[in-house]
């Protein structure tokens, strides 16, 4: 007789999937401490907080979204052949990350022109843009953040990832209310300051994963370079074939909810103060099951290997 209910693969789904729910929690907080600093800074950065952060990680979302297919990679390499396998394919995928990155950091500055298209007004669009800019370079670093926690996620270990990511925030909101309040010895940034302490958390999280990944991981990109170099093109692109699609379905549903928040912003300070409550409770309630669909991808991306 089958039995409906197992309880040691709930196990396994539970260990692996709740320290993924607690990192997205906390990547929330770590958006809502840049809305909520915002909103208390001024009637001007509460106006162009919301369409900035959120058309911002519309497009960060595509790109973070893109090189995270390499954890599904890394799950069935570690499924099929063991740590060594996984190693290679972090490894690629830690390229292709930077690759990503590194496009989001030369967009920087065409991404800071995205404000300039709308009619709201001048003091409003400068702060948009002066966000974006440096949107686009904390954007970059989660872009290598992503592809470095790849191998953590994709090997179940996820319990790391939630320990950098809680390092991450906290050093993000400290210099968030400092750079934007000029608290804490910091110079007051207003808006440029939430971007750059968000910044510093992604740099904060990639130092972390830097010294945590393991060697074999290293030296497998030293070889990628060094005895596959004509073979590297093809299996890059071969990964962005497969990550796009996931990227593009990020990407657009962010962008619903950048749609959105332009439109409340026309309607002025009130609805878009109302409105961080609004989101506040709708991603507290839908953020921790998307954790436990990562998680069960990855279980299921092992078991395949």
């Amino acid at each position: 007789m089958r039995h409906w209910f197992d309880s040691g693969v709930a196990k396994r789904i539970f260990t692996v999937s709740f320290p993924l729910m607690g990192t997205m929690v906390g990547n929330l907080l770590m958006m809502l401490v840049d809305r909520l600093c915002l909103a208390h800074y001024s009637q001007d950065t509460l106006a162009a907080s919301g369409p900035a952060v959120f058309t911002s990680m519309a497009i960060i979302a595509f790109f973070c979204s893109t090189v995270g297919v390499a954890r599904s990679f890394i799950a069935q390499a570690h499924g099929r052949s063991g740590p060594s396998a996984a190693s290679r394919e972090a490894a690629l995928g830690l390229l292709l990350g930077m690759a990503c990155g590194a496009l989001l950091f030369i967009a920087a500055p065409l991404i800071a022109m995205i404000p300039q298209l709308s009619s709201r007004p001048a003091q409003i669009v400068n702060l948009e843009s002066r966000y974006m800019l440096w949107a686009a370079l904390f954007g970059g670093v989660m872009t290598i953040d992503t592809a470095l926690s790849s191998f953590f996620n994709g090997v179940g270990r996820t319990r790391e990832t939630l320990i950098v990511g809680i390092i991450g925030q906290v050093i993000d909101s400290i210099f968030t209310v400092g750079l934007v309040f000029g608290k804490f010895g910091l110079p007051e940034m207003g808006m440029t300051g939430a971007a750059v302490g968000t910044l510093i958390g992604t740099l904060s999280m990639l130092a972390c994963y830097a010294v945590m990944l393991p060697r074999e991981v290293w030296l497998e990109v030293m070889n990628i370079f060094i005895a596959r170099r004509e073979h590297l093109v093809p299996q890059l692109f071969f990964r962005l074939r497969r990550g796009v699609p996931g990227g593009l379905s990020a990407g657009v549903d962010q962008l619903g909810n950048t749609a959105f928040i332009w439109i409340v912003a026309v309607l002025g300070a009130s609805a878009l103060a109302a409105n961080n409550v609004n989101l506040t409770v709708n991603y507290l309630g839908i953020i921790p099951i998307i954790g436990l669909g990562i998680g069960c991808s990855i279980l299921c991306a092992t078991a395949v290997g």
